[in-house]
């Protein structure tokens, strides 16, 4: 399923065209992936509930396998996002 998880990770970050850096230089922006990433796993997130498994996930992508600072901030911000969507922050 993670396969699948990713697979749909890429696609949708294959619409931004960036590189990690890119996103790293502004908030801005990096808040954005997030968000639409974050936007991606909400019918899934009971199977995505913690930051230790969105960096497991995000290693798969292109944009994050070779920044670990990138996957554990996209990873926090996506969780905090899913938590406050599901009412949980």
């Amino acid at each position: 399923m993670d396969e699948k998880i990713v697979a749909m990770l890429e696609k949708s970050l294959k619409t931004m065209n960036n590189t990690a850096e890119d996103v790293l230089q502004d908030e801005t922006h990096l808040r954005t992936v997030a968000y639409m990433l974050g936007d991606t796993l909400l019918p899934m997130c009971c199977m995505v509930c913690n930051v230790q498994h969105l960096e497991r996930l995000l290693v798969g992508t292109e944009l994050c396998k070779r920044n670990e600072a990138l996957r554990g901030k996209l990873a926090k911000l996506i969780y905090d996002y899913l938590a406050r969507c599901k009412g949980l922050g």
